[in-house]
């Protein structure tokens, strides 16, 4: 599994980042002229391997960019190629040629070499080498002493150059059992199978403030207001990205071994439009504007990122369905009801609700020989905000699977 840690990156000097940069940069240049290019000779309908790019346009992207070496020219190709092809798999309806915005470079054994426990040395200008420096936290000093480090990735951040390590960290023994579902949604973040779910109002009305004072800022368009909306900006990723880890402690301190997400790759394309009916018959497909608003509030990729490495990381495993008619369908077995917005009138008239009834389809889709609650409306048990922070609920899972561990070992 590889799990990946960014660090601040510190140069010898001024003038060796400067020269960095300038590498960055050209880099930038490079990306986004082959990207030019591939728009010109219609990539989309046309496509190229990496080694027929390269054989096209090697020679011309060395002459082009003589500040890049052989090999940061190779790395290029491959990561324009690949995003090309990922931005067409998509399908998006709405496709846009990938031009990057930030200094960035993918590096491999070729662009860094000695990489210790606080330094690392990286190809600048002219294949020389400079050795630059980071500090370490506890985590990422434990990762560099017990792991092997995979490629690195540079990129520039308010004029802060960062380093990510990957590491391929194998995954711990197994711990827990059974199978456990969980359906993601907008006002409740997760429901499960289990009869249980996560949904903090204070979270929410701080995210309905942040957008409200988003919105007054906007009109006032000045150039204070522009600084004080990217502040609010980080503020809300922030916040989103310390919940999202909150719920996922929690999911993960769960006595079960899988977890089981739909696979909701595609939920954006399907639910952004609908079609209506004018009244002289003709039939129009207009993008739900209010849903997509509300839509994008819900960060259901990352909650599913972010549960697939960390349970790795305990010796779980997630896993995941397909989404048709988990929420309309009766997990009892009964004929299909109808589901209004979080109640589930069943076809024998009993009441449930309908986001632990989808969970539970989500968890008997994956094996039908799951162990689900009875969804009765009113009976499931919501929690909140928890009284430790992110890291330390994580570091209790970790000493809780690890106690696990030696006590088994011992008996």
């Amino acid at each position: 599994m590889i799990v990946s840690y960014n660090v601040k990156l510190a140069f010898p000097d001024e003038e060796t980042k400067g020269k960095y940069e300038k590498v960055l940069s050209a880099e930038r240049e490079c990306y986004n002229y082959l990207s030019k290019k591939f728009e010109e000779i219609d990539f989309v309908h046309n496509k190229l391997t990496r080694y027929e790019v390269q054989s096209r346009y090697y020679g011309d992207l060395r002459s082009r960019f003589p500040e890049l070496s052989s090999q940061m020219v190779l790395k290029c190709i491959l990561e324009t190629v690949s995003n090309w092809k990922s931005a067409i798999r998509n399908c998006y309806d709405d496709f846009e040629v990938p031009y990057k915005k930030n200094l960035s470079m993918v590096l491999d054994k070729r662009l860094y070499g000695k990489l210790t426990a606080s330094s690392i040395e990286l190809t600048v200008q002219g294949g020389h080498r400079a050795r630059c420096t980071f500090s370490p936290y506890p985590k990422l000093a434990e990762l560099l002493n017990l792991y092997r480090v995979q490629n690195c990735n540079v990129f520039f951040r308010r004029n802060q150059a960062w380093l990510t390590l990957q590491f391929d960290v194998p995954p711990s023994e197994d711990a827990g059992h059974g199978v456990l579902g969980i359906d993601r949604g907008m006002r409740r973040i997760v429901a499960c199978s289990d009869n249980t779910g996560w949904i903090n109002r204070e979270f929410n009305r701080k995210r309905r403030q942040l957008r409200y004072l988003r919105r007054c800022l906007r009109a006032r368009n000045s150039k204070s207001a522009k600084r004080h909306l990217k502040k609010l900006s980080r503020t809300e990723r922030n916040r989103s990205k310390n919940e999202i880890h909150r719920v996922v402690n929690w999911l993960l301190a769960k006595p079960v071994h899988t977890y089981v997400v739909e696979d909701l790759s595609k939920i954006k394309k399907k639910t952004s439009r609908k079609k209506i009916v004018t009244p002289s018959g003709v039939t129009l497909e207009i993008k739900r504007r209010k849903h997509n608003n509300r839509f994008g509030q819900v960060p259901l990729k990352e909650i599913q990122a972010v549960l697939e490495y960390k349970a790795q990381l305990l010796g779980k495993e997630v896993a995941t369905v397909e989404p048709a008619y988990t929420s309309l369908l009766d997990s009892r077995g009964m004929p299909q009801g109808i589901r209004q917005g979080t109640r589930y009138r069943a076809s024998d008239g009993v009441l449930l609700d309908a986001d632990i009834n989808a969970a539970s389809n989500i968890a008997l889709r994956h094996h039908p020989e799951s162990i689900v609650a009875n969804p009765i409306y009113g009976s499931a048990v919501f929690s909140g905000r928890p009284q430790l922070s992110t890291g330390q609920s994580w570091m209790k899972l970790r000493q809780n699977l690890q106690a696990a561990a030696l006590h088994g070992g011992g008996s």
